[in-house]
């Protein structure tokens, strides 16, 4: 599995650069995010897993208000030619053979994949 987001034009981001969703949290206020993960189905498709504290769900902004957000910074980021799916989960699990946290960032491209673009 790989990290780095490839996009599209051959712009790549890694990891650390490409968690903007703390920023609307940081905007927004709110802990209501307990976590999130960014995986990169294809190239043109990036989706975006939040997992919202149930406690904070009705206090402060909306859900609907972060995730439309989200989807509205991301986009603007990768450009139009790849899709942001931003939606809710009830878990994102951890590694269950080295009880690792899963990682934040995934993107599912080969490495070729990933060549041929650059």
């Amino acid at each position: 599995m790989l990290s780095n987001i490839t996009l599209p034009n051959g712009t790549i981001y890694p990891p650390s650069t490409f968690l903007f969703i703390t920023s609307v949290l940081i905007g927004f206020k709110t802990y209501k995010v307990k976590r999130f993960q960014i995986i990169q189905k294809t190239l043109n498709e990036i989706e975006i897993l939040l997992v919202i504290d149930n406690d904070l769900r009705h206090v402060g902004p909306s859900v609907e208000d972060i995730i439309k957000h989200i989807e509205k910074i991301y986009t603007t980021k990768v450009g139009p030619d790849v899709k942001v799916l931003v939606k809710e989960t009830d878990d994102i699990p951890d590694d269950p053979t080295s009880g690792k946290p899963a990682p934040l960032v995934i993107s599912l491209l080969t490495q070729g994949e990933q060549c041929n673009v650059c």
